[in-house]
């Protein structure tokens, strides 16, 4: 998106930091800090002529202070999905929809991310739906760069690719492969390229299940590894395109530029 704008806009990155607790992990203190950090995040804001948000809270201060407001909307936009009873209510039926109501465009990723009673109202003139964009080119030259030496000492795979979010469903996953390895074949190997909040998550799952992992492609001690967290690259292909299958276990996703890729 960045790439494509930079042609007729000026470019600012904004990287949000509203989940900081403090040490003491106090509720009240928490919350303090997310109203300051959002009231400068405002501020900030005044002086852009678009502002592009990603993610519900951003978007929620932005359609108050930017000139202009698109809101993209992910399967990860609505954390509140996950959270309690109350959040849950106030982000639906009050905070979501001041956000519809403000902004001047509405880009989800899928479908079914809009709320029908959203769909069937005035505001749906401002959904637009973009398709997914790969480039092709690109994509050549990413398949023609060489993979990890080590890979070739791995021996068979299934491969992951996908930042570690609770809603992508790779822990869940593993507990499958887990079953996978037992009972059909323990030589196969699983790697997964990617970071993320539950990577530690996943790596207790291993644990609990004496499953063995690393995060390191080794010469020699490859074949005693049954899973590899290999961490954020920029050419994840490179560990598709060699394995046995691509495994996409995400529960909530619109149309994704990986799994068109790894096609």
């Amino acid at each position: 998106l960045k790439n494509i704008l930079s042609n007729k806009y000026e470019i600012t990155l904004i990287k949000l930091e509203i989940n900081k607790k403090d040490k003491r992990n106090f509720f009240l203190f928490n919350w303090l800090y997310k109203i300051k950090y959002l009231l400068n995040l405002q501020e900030k804001l005044k002086i852009y002529d678009l502002v592009i948000s990603f993610s519900q809270l951003p978007a929620l201060v932005s359609v108050f202070t930017s000139k202009k407001h698109i809101f993209f909307m992910s399967g990860s936009s609505f954390k509140y999905r996950e959270s309690n009873i109350i959040s849950k209510f106030y982000w639906a039926y009050f905070l979501q929809p001041i956000i519809f109501l403000k902004t001047s465009a509405i880009v989800p990723a899928a479908p079914h991310l809009i709320p029908k009673e959203i769909e069937r109202s005035f505001l749906a003139k401002k959904i637009y739906y973009i398709n997914g964009l790969i480039d092709l080119k690109d994509l050549k030259n990413k398949l023609k760069k060489e993979s990890n030496p080590n890979l070739k000492n791995v021996g068979d795979y299934i491969c992951i690719s996908s930042a570690i979010l609770k809603h992508k469903g790779i822990s869940e996953f593993i507990n499958i492969f887990n079953s996978f390895i037992k009972f059909y074949n323990p030589e196969i190997k699983l790697i997964i390229v990617g970071d993320g909040p539950n990577l530690h998550d996943c790596k207790l799952i291993c644990n609990k299940l004496s499953i063995s992992w690393s995060t390191k492609l080794l010469d020699e001690e490859n074949k005693k590894i049954s899973i590899f967290f290999l961490g954020y690259s920029k050419n994840p292909l490179a560990y598709i395109k060699n394995s046995k299958a691509f495994v996409f276990p995400s529960f909530d996703e619109g149309l994704s530029n990986q799994l068109l890729e790894a096609i």
